[in-house]
């Protein structure tokens, strides 16, 4: 398993890596670990602190930001995005409207 890390907490969990913003490091984890654990460079840690709704939002946005960012050359002038481009970076402004938490997300599918 991978897990993404920023700022020594956990923000996914996956199989495989895929794109993240470049602030975000992904280190391979036991299968146990989970979002919003800590990771200090040697070991994961379940310390589950208690976020706010506020808390819980930033989060969300931090990683969705690094998927626009990942993105942003899409929108270039001397390239033109295509409907899927354009609806996938729609959806990704989106996702505050559907989820609250990194815990309750659906990301969209990244179009190649």
């Amino acid at each position: 398993m991978k897990a993404a890390i920023l700022n020594g907490v956990v923000l996914d969990v996956q199989e495989k890596e895929h794109d993240v913003h470049s602030s975000i490091t992904w280190v391979d984890c036991p299968d146990n670990v989970k979002i919003f654990w800590t990771y200090d460079g040697k070991e994961f840690k379940s310390d589950d602190p208690t976020y706010t709704a506020e808390d819980e939002l930033d989060r969300l946005r931090a990683v969705r930001n690094s998927m626009l960012a990942e993105t942003d050359w899409w929108a270039c002038s001397d390239h033109t995005m295509t409907d899927a481009q354009k609806k996938y970076r729609q959806d990704l402004r989106d996702i505050t409207k559907s989820a609250t938490s990194l815990g309750d997300v659906t990301w969209p599918t990244k179009p190649e």
